[in-house]
Parts: C-alpha cells; sequence; structure tokens
C-alpha cells in the first residue's frame, strides 16, 4: 500500500526513519556515531595489530585506511566522510559524504585522485533532498548498490530501499520493496560468484506493532525474487559475505547486546511458502556489530567497545573446521580511535 504524507510530515518522519534505520540497528554496539564533528588529530596512527591486506575504515567524520601496521588518514572532507567501499579491482573506493539535509555517494580512485560524486542527493528546497548510505560493489566493479529513500518523490514512500547502479551510464534502479513505514532495507552486499544475487537487512514490525524486527533477506537482482535467510522473529542484521559466497557472517541483537553469527548459504535458494531456515552458528558474544571476512577467508574484523566509551576495529581468527569457530582469542587493531560504528569496515589484498 502506498502511504502518502503532507511535505511537513514526510520530512519530519524521513528524518525519525533515518535514525531508526541507520542507529537503531546498532543500538546494542552503543551510542551511534554518525555525527561527527571533530577531524582525524593525526596524519599516521600505529596500528595495534599489523592486517594482511588494505582496510578502509571511518573514524571522525574521515575514511583512514590501515596498510599492515599503520593508519593513515584517507579523505580530508571537513568531517563528513563515511561508509566507505572497495571495489573488487581495488582500482577505486566508494564512500558516503554527509550534508545537513542530504547525503550522496562518492568515488575516487585508489590512489586518492579524482573525486567525484555519482549521486546529486542536495537541494535547496528540503523536501527534495535525498539520503544514500551504504554503499557496495558488484564483483565487477561496475555497479554498485546502496539505500536510499530517493523514490520518494514519485511514490510518496519515505522508507529507504536497496537500489542499484551502472557506474558508466549512472543508471539507476530500485532493488528492494520495503515495508511501510519501517525504517526500510539496511546492508545490501553482493554475493561473490553470484552476480546477480544480494543479501540485505530488512526491517518490520511485529504482530502487535511495537517491536522492531529485522531479518536477513537474499534477493536476485534480475527476476526480483528474494528468500528469507533468517527467521523473521529474530533480529538479524548487518551480512557480510565470505570470499566465496558460501557463508554469511552477521549480528543478531539480544537483550543488552549484539553477538556475531555464522550462517551457511546453499546455491540457487528458491522462496517457499513455509521456509525452512538453516541454523547459525554463534561465533562471538558481546558488543559487537559491522563484521567483515578477510579477503583469504580465515578472520572476521569487526566493531566492539573500547575503554574510552567508543569502538575499536576487532580482528578474530577461524578454524579451518566445516563449521567455523573462533580460534584464540580476538586481537584488538585499534586503540582508543573513536571508530565510526555506522561503517562497516572494507577489506582486499
Amino acid at each position: 500500500m502506498t502511504i502518502r504524507r503532507t511535505t511537513r510530515q514526510r520530512h519530519a518522519r524521513l528524518l525519525l526513519l533515518l535514525l531508526a534505520g541507520l542507529s537503531t540497528l546498532l543500538a546494542a554496539c552503543g551510542m551511534p556515531s554518525l555525527i561527527t564533528a571533530q577531524h582525524a588529530d593525526a596524519a599516521i596512527l600505529p596500528a595495534s595489530v599489523a592486517v594482511n591486506g588494505k582496510v578502509l575504515y571511518a573514524r571522525n567524520g574521515e575514511v583512514w585506511l590501515i596498510e599492515g601496521a599503520n593508519h593513515r588518514q584517507f579523505t580530508k572532507s571537513g568531517g563528513i566522510a563515511l561508509q566507505p567501499a572497495w571495489s573488487p579491482d581495488g582500482a577505486s573506493i566508494a564512500y558516503v559524504l554527509r550534508h545537513k539535509n542530504s547525503s550522496d555517494i562518492a568515488m575516487v580512485k585508489a590512489d586518492g585522485m579524482g573525486t567525484t560524486l555519482i549521486t546529486d542527493n542536495s537541494s535547496s528546497v528540503v523536501d527534495e533532498n535525498f539520503w544514500a548510505f551504504n554503499p557496495v560493489w558488484n564483483i565487477d566493479s561496475k555497479q554498485v548498490a546502496f539505500m536510499s529513500d530517493r523514490g520518494r518523490s514519485e511514490s510518496g514512500i519515505i522508507d529507504l530501499a536497496i537500489w542499484r547502479m551502472t557506474i558508466a551510464s549512472k543508471q539507476v534502479r530500485q532493488v528492494s520493496d520495503p515495508r511501510g513505514l519501517s525504517g526500510g532495507d539496511a546492508d545490501p552486499a553482493w554475493r561473490p560468484g553470484h552476480p546477480n544475487e544480494l543479501v540485505y537487512t530488512r526491517y518490520f514490525y511485529g504482530e502487535n506493532g511495537g517491536a522492531v524486527f529485522s531479518q536477513l533477506v537474499l534477493i536476485d537482482t534480475t527476476t526480483g525474487k528474494w528468500v528469507e535467510l533468517t527467521p523473521p522473529n529474530e533480529s538479524s542484521y548487518q551480512p557480510a559475505w565470505s570470499p566465496k559466497g558460501d557463508m554469511l557472517v552477521f549480528a543478531k541483537r539480544g537483550p543488552d547486546r549484539s553477538d556475531l553469527y555464522a550462517l551457511a548459504v546453499t546455491d540457487n535458494a528458491t522462496p517457499t511458502p513455509t521456509p525452512s531456515f538453516t541454523p547459525s552458528t554463534l561465533l562471538l558474544s558481546g558488543v559487537l556489530c559491522q563484521p567483515v571476512w578477510s579477503p583469504t577467508g580465515d578472520q572476521i574484523m569487526y566493531i566492539s567497545e573500547s575503554s574510552d566509551a567508543g569502538f575499536d576495529l576487532w580482528l578474530a581468527t577461524l578454524t579451518n573446521d566445516t563449521t567455523p569457530a573462533i580460534k584464540g582469542k580476538p586481537v584488538q587493531v585499534t586503540t582508543r580511535e573513536q571508530v565510526d560504528a555506522t561503517s562497516r569496515p572494507s577489506w582486499i589484498r
């Protein structure tokens, strides 16, 4: 059903839903850090542990890069950059530029040159501003999926949906159809080895209309057919694929916590009237969020609380067993860096 609002109601509701879609999913991870005013306080920071490959993350409104055992500031946006994502070929980086009443997806070459906007969401008319968040590249580095409310001017539906853009032509198409007034859909991630499949988080209200739940959904972006991967009575969110595309790591919210789980995903999943859900495996318990797999598939990086009431990056090593498990104790990658918990790290070789 199409839901319409007056200009003032839609704008006020949009701001509330933006917070619901982006920050309530991180409530178990502590206070959200979407709004950051300080600039990075150093050009280079020593890391607590060396990382194999290159990791992008956000802190204090800028994108930072980990190479080996050092961190360096990658963007100089004036404190409005977040949610970076490597292209699979390592040639480009997409990230979000957050403005007062809107946000855009920016692209930059891996050497930091040639920054361009691939969306144009700002307007002098407040109600004609749009939001775009969580960019993620498909496997051939030619398309980007992201979450946005860009369709509300035509449909009147204010919830955030998943969209896809072909970079060369700038053509966009809506991928998901969010449930009305739920906060919308979030956390898109293309499936490796399956160029048309994308997983995302779908938010919705329970039967009593009070509690908000979330579940992982796998969609074929060509046919539009989708499959529920996790039960609707749980709160699963922030999925990330293994390099082979056969397993997900994700966060699941519980009372006063947010744990990390792994879930095996088979090929050729098809929708059924009464879906049978594959049991997920608990990996880590605590106040944890934004997990990502290493390019080699043997480690998981995630964000967790730090001693200064902020957030830091942590690294856990996996066993080689068929059923994933954590080997040894996780190690802290950053120390008191106030990592942005709304921005998933992005990791390539």
